[in-house]
């Protein structure tokens, strides 16, 4: 039975997985057209809703008609998702920094935090003062940091995330038999 859950958690890790790819490149894009920070945030926090349709899909093959699908079944196959997803978005991540960035998302960054707007409200944090005074000290601090710490910071993130939310899904996914 695992291995059938495994197998299928796997497949549909890879839905996932590139459904995080595409929110991520469209919030790096919404740095500079930032008419695209809307959609971007919608994609990102709509990835847990797209983890719950696998997960129906997954229990319509699995217990089709009115047949029992379990909690641990629903956990399971979410939670392998979740973290066969992010070892896909973790990967891209890795790649596109090490080597096709360039620059772009740091540089966009920096512009979007030196524009008025944005400079107030990051003074206010205080995070400004912490790295050096200016925008620069501040973006150039995380260019410094390797692709593997973004990388790695996905896979963290997930690590902690997804036992709480493939709980939640595989408590709205559970079918008990009726009798």
């Amino acid at each position: 039975m695992f291995k059938i859950t495994n197998a299928y958690a796997m497949q549909y890790a890879v839905l996932l997985g590139l459904w995080g790819i595409v929110s991520l490149a469209v919030m790096g894009w919404s740095l500079s057209v930032t008419s695209l920070s809307a959609l971007s945030q919608f994609m990102l926090t709509g990835s847990p809703f797209i983890a719950t349709l696998f997960t129906f899909k997954f229990r319509k093959k699995m217990a089709p008609g009115q047949e029992e699908f379990t909690f641990g079944r629903g956990y399971v196959f979410t939670l392998l998702m979740g973290l066969y997803a992010s070892l896909w978005i973790a990967l891209f991540l890795y790649v596109y920094f090490a080597f096709l960035d360039g620059g772009y998302i740091f540089n966009a960054c920096e512009h979007l935090l030196s524009s008025p707007e944005y400079r107030q409200q990051f003074e206010q944090t205080g995070l400004l003062q912490q790295a050096g005074g200016s925008v620069s000290s501040f973006v150039d601090a995380l260019r410094r940091l390797p692709p593997a710490y973004y990388a790695g910071s996905i896979l963290y993130l997930t690590l902690f995330s997804a036992p709480v939310i493939s709980a939640i899904i595989a408590f709205v996914a559970r079918r008990k038999k009726r009798v």
